[in-house]
């Protein structure tokens, strides 16, 4: 939000300069540099009021933790495009992935089916709260690597898919019914799955068994490391 406010500071300036050097904006080159600093402030104002959609609902699940510990979090489906979804997320990290040096690429896989999810039925909220997790780690985690790439694919399938290079780890609990709750409504089940995937230093088998338990990294240090490691 901070890079997007500093891009619409600096458009305005810019705007105002060109003002100064032209009262009338009525030479063409002028008016076309004006209608490109006014697109980009609009489209980090749109980006700015994403994040800061975002940041309210992390207000209000703060609100919920004692659900999440007893395991009574609510999910609320609604129909959503996941195309949609996925441009929303790129659209909130592109600037932080740009100052940080960082490819950042979105893409829908396509499925050797040939089946395509145009819409759906579930909760775009938790969805995008997983994706920002993973994306904020991957950008933090990336900023000092020689290769500096991150890449979020979505596809979707009639059927479950795993990846061999991929470790699956299991719930705790599955409860095989929740798709019976009334507010799923009847609808055609598929599966549908985002891949996160980064050009970071990633984690050691003893890292990777820390990962899940809470208020545990896999350094104390990592804030150190991240910021101030040499080159």
């Amino acid at each position: 939000m901070v890079q997007c406010a500093d891009s619409i500071s600096s458009s305005l300036g810019d705007m105002a300069e060109l003002i100064r050097e032209d009262p009338t904006a009525a030479i063409a080159p002028s008016k076309a540099r004006m209608q490109g600093m006014i697109s980009s402030s609009l489209d980090a104002i749109d980006t700015i009021q994403t994040c800061a959609t975002h940041q309210k609902r992390i207000v209000d699940d703060i609100l919920t933790l004692s659900k999440l510990d007893s395991k009574l979090l609510v999910i609320s489906p609604i129909v959503a495009q996941p195309s949609i979804l996925l441009q929303v997320t790129y659209k909130m990290f592109k600037e932080e992935a740009s100052k940080a040096k960082v490819e950042l690429e979105v893409r829908e896989e396509t499925s050797d089916s040939g089946f395509h999810a145009h819409y759906a039925f579930l909760d775009p909220s938790r969805v995008l709260q997983i994706l920002i997790n993973l994306l904020t780690n991957a950008i933090k985690f990336t900023r000092d690597q020689d290769r500096r790439k991150v890449e979020v694919v979505m596809g979707a399938s009639k059927e479950v898919q795993h990846s061999p290079e991929v470790e699956y780890v299991p719930p705790e609990s599955l409860n095989n019914d929740f798709l019976d709750q009334p507010e799923w409504k009847d609808c055609e089940e598929f599966y549908l799955h985002f891949t996160v995937t980064d050009t970071g230093c990633g984690l050691t088998a003893e890292q990777k068994a820390k990962l899940f338990l809470r208020f545990s990294q896999a350094t104390p240090k990592t804030h150190v490391q991240v910021c101030f490691q040499p080159r």
